[in-house]
């Protein structure tokens, strides 16, 4: 074997290996872009379930609102009870 020969065969493993470490690397930037891709999945499912429980409060709360706006409102026709005793102090 030459020198020129283990010059070659020594070429061929390194630019083996650059393969294998671009492909490695490769494989790793898919990994993150699945992991990105699971992740925003997940947001927007709890930012889904969000918007849910807020439009169920909306809700809740108009109808508190109107509960109270009536409840005002008979407030205001109830006759006013006048004290007694208060008239004569």
């Amino acid at each position: 074997v030459t020198q020129g020969q283990m010059e070659d065969c020594i070429k061929q493993e390194f630019a083996k290996m650059r393969q294998l470490v671009t492909e490695e690397e490769r494989k790793a930037l898919h990994l993150v872009d699945l992991q990105e891709a699971v992740a925003t999945a997940h947001v927007a499912e709890l930012i889904a379930e969000i918007n849910v429980t807020m439009e169920k409060l909306t809700e809740e709360m108009q109808e508190i609102t109107r509960q109270l706006n009536a409840f005002n409102q008979l407030a205001l026709l109830k006759p006013k009870v006048c004290d007694v005793h208060s008239l004569y102090v």
